[in-house]
Parts: structure tokens; sequence; C-alpha cells
């Protein structure tokens, strides 16, 4: 079955799946039957025979769905890409722990593992099981970063990070999310 990545690239977009490598190859045309112009980022599209892996796929509605040409994008797709460059999602293997961590190419570099904090080393990460769960954790940490700097009023100098109902410093945008989601609104 043709599956089709919603993720707006510009080039391929490689996946990993149990040991198994998928290249999603960008659409030359755009829904319009117009050609899409180099660098211009847009949607790929790969077959998957493996029924496990189309399940897992289109479990994610709001990323991957049965290709169609021409077809719109479904309600609730971004509409804009993430800038992921400064980032890597990496092969992980340590005391017996395999998986993907991802990795934030500052000076020192950071890690993040499935407790979705930064840390500065590698060694006590617990790695996502898949390069697509680390890859959509990252997605939402950046988006939620950029959506918390869009919302930040600059009269108020606070930690971004910080939660706004205890004041609880959290170690992710997508921890913060979490904390706050913790609270009960009455």
């Amino acid at each position: 079955m043709l599956i089709e990545c919603l993720v707006q690239r510009v080039g391929p977009t490689p996946l990993f799946l149990d040991k198994v490598r998928y290249l999603f190859m960008p659409q030359p045309f755009d829904l319009h039957g117009k050609p899409v112009a180099s660098g211009e980022p847009t949607t790929s599209v790969c077959e998957i025979s493996k029924p496990e892996h189309l399940n897992f796929m289109l479990g994610y509605p709001n990323t991957f769905r049965e290709y169609k040409q021409n077809q719109a994008p479904p309600e609730g797709t971004r509409e804009r890409s993430i800038d992921l460059s400064g980032y890597a999602i990496t092969k992980f293997q340590e005391a017996g722990k395999e998986g993907y961590i991802v990795e934030k190419k500052t000076k020192p570099p950071l890690f993040a593992g499935l407790d979705g904090a930064w840390k500065d080393k590698k060694n006590g990460l617990f790695p996502y099981p898949t390069e697509y769960e680390a890859w959509t954790w990252l997605r939402d940490e950046i988006a939620a970063q950029a959506d918390d700097l869009v919302h930040e009023r600059p009269e108020e100098p606070t930690d971004p990070l910080a939660c706004t109902t205890c004041g609880k410093v959290c170690a992710s945008a997508t921890g913060l999310i979490a904390h706050a989601k913790s609270h009960k609104v009455e």
C-alpha cells in the first residue's frame, strides 16, 4: 500500500521500523497538480507492505495516511514545517538498552531519551524504541518551544519552562506541558 508522510520536507524522508529502512520520496506535484519548485517542502510517499508497519503508521493519522492522488491534507495537520536543524536522532546501545536518542548539537551537546529531559551525558538514558518515536518527541518538543515563544509576554521576564500555576521549572517543553496537565482546572 502506498503511504503518504504528511510531514513536509525538502528531499526524501527516511524511516526505520524494526530494522527495515523505508525511504519516503517527495511528491513532484502539489495538490493542484502543479510541479513543486526545487527546494520547496512537500509531502512524500513510500510503498509499505508489512501489515504491522502499516498499522503502526496509520495509527498516526496526522502524520501518515493511505496515499490518494490530489488528496487534501487532513484537518489538524501542521501547515508550517518545523526547523529541526541542529538536532539528530542517533542509534543508541548501552548495557542492554537499544534504541534511538535525540541529540541537540550545541556546545556541549545535549541528549534526550524516553523521559523527555535534556541531559549533558548519554549514560543512563533510556532510548526510544523506534527512530519514529524519537523524531515525534523532537517534533513536538520544538513545536511546543515555538508556541511558547509566540505566546510569551515581553513584560513578564520568566523562565519559559516554569509552570505558571506553581512555578516549578521543568526540564523540557514537553515536560512542562505534561506537568501543566497535572493541575486540576476548576
